[in-house]
């Protein structure tokens, strides 16, 4: 069975400088305990999101499978694995982003082309499903600079944002904090 370190040590020649700096200093799990205390994550469970954090920062993950990855792996529901997500992404990915674009581009496209002159049966028979990535990729439009800048990489690859509202209102139009720790007066 590959282990993680394995998987690192194979991959690490070939990614960025900034990612490398970063998974082989102590300020990934420096950030990680941070936000492991600020969550109230216990030490088994922070081990756990800095394995998935160095698998999507090796982009043996994808942006859309880390959140999923979180829930399941943690066993915490949707909401606190997308608040957790959001402040992983700020301190961690974020610094890194361009990179991690760049990396996990080049990880999507197919590592392999068949020849030119091979017949079609045998491109289908080489890579199935090929031809629909094909299409599904150049039916993407192309992001708007400006915009894409300013979006996380969880806000580009799922097209959502992952802020928590801080108020709310009930029914009689008072707006309050929304603080599930505090009784309601």
């Amino acid at each position: 069975m590959i282990t993680l370190r394995d998987k690192v040590k194979k991959v690490f020649p070939k990614i960025p400088e900034d990612i490398k700096e970063l998974l082989s200093g102590t300020s990934l799990v420096d950030i990680v305990d941070e936000i492991a205390d600020q969550f109230l994550i216990d030490e088994s469970s922070a081990n756990i999101v800095i394995e998935a954090c160095t698998r999507l920062l090796i982009a043996d993950i994808g942006p859309t499978e880390f959140i999923p990855l979180l829930q399941e792996d943690l066993d915490i529901d949707e909401e606190r694995a997308n608040t957790l997500a959001k402040e992983l992404n700020q301190k961690i990915f974020a610094p890194v982003k361009t990179s991690l674009l760049v990396l996990h581009t080049k990880v999507a496209q197919p590592q392999t082309t068949p020849e030119r002159n091979a017949p079609a049966s045998s491109v289908a028979t080489l890579a199935p499903g090929l031809s629909q990535r094909v299409a599904e990729k150049q039916s993407i439009a192309k992001p708007d600079a400006v915009t894409e800048s300013t979006k996380s990489v969880f806000e580009q690859k799922l097209g959502k944002t992952f802020a928590a509202p801080s108020i709310v209102s009930d029914a009689t139009g008072t707006i309050k904090p929304n603080d599930p720790y505090r009784e309601s007066v």
